[in-house]
């Protein structure tokens, strides 16, 4: 979309000569502010558990990075890696399990590290830290431990079973009673927030009222 789709309605709208370097830009300015907190991931973990510079560890994850795309970066239409070349497209290749499988892997693991792994306290105490509160604790945690990896596990479910041209029915079927599923946990969340917050309120109250006769 960006590199086809858009430079062909640049060149049909008005100044689109002078948008178009300037939309590419932001789009380079936003990967590269993308890459970074990637990055910080990685080399915060570096940091902390093995005792690394922060030099050292940013330039050898980055170096790693740079390393595992150019296969990637030389899969285009035009590339000596291209599909017509040979054979097959990496970039795609790369594109669809990144997408289809390590994202949402990646969200379940954390959803179940977070939920189970972390400790209550810990997540809590984090999320309050720099913040006045976090009175929705109790429901997020609960989404964190049940929900999440409930529904990302559909995605990864579902995902997997439609690769196969003959579980396409079978897909189909299970994608219309997991959104009804789905459908009933999101009104119960809704429902559980919005009590919460009910009671939170009254409980207010009734403290400034105590506060008052006081």
């Amino acid at each position: 979309l960006a590199f086809k789709t858009f430079p062909i309605i640049f060149n049909k709208i008005p100044l689109g000569t002078i948008i178009m370097p300037i939309f590419f830009l932001l789009l380079v300015v936003a990967a590269l502010t993308s890459t970074m907190s990637l990055m910080e991931v990685i080399s915060s973990y570096l940091i902390d558990e093995k005792k690394s510079t922060r030099r050292k560890a940013v330039w050898s994850m980055g170096l790693i990075v740079i390393l595992v795309g150019i296969p990637s970066a030389l899969s285009h239409e035009t590339g000596i890696l291209s599909a017509k070349k040979i054979g097959f497209g990496i970039k795609d290749i790369i594109e669809h399990f990144s997408a289809n499988y390590m994202l949402p892997i990646g969200a379940f693991l954390i959803s179940i590290f977070v939920g189970f792994v972390w400790g209550k306290n810990q997540v809590i105490d984090e999320v309050k830290e720099g913040s006045k509160g976090f009175p929705f604790a109790k429901i997020w945690l609960f989404i964190m431990r049940w929900i999440a990896p409930f529904i990302i596990g559909q995605i990864i479910l579902l995902g997997f079973l439609g690769e196969f041209e003959s579980m396409k029915e079978l897909v189909e079927k299970l994608t219309n009673i997991l959104s009804i599923i789905d459908a009933v946990i999101i009104l119960f969340v809704i429902e559980e927030a919005i009590r919460h917050l009910v009671k939170k309120i009254s409980d207010k109250k009734k403290e400034l009222k105590v506060n008052r006769e006081a």
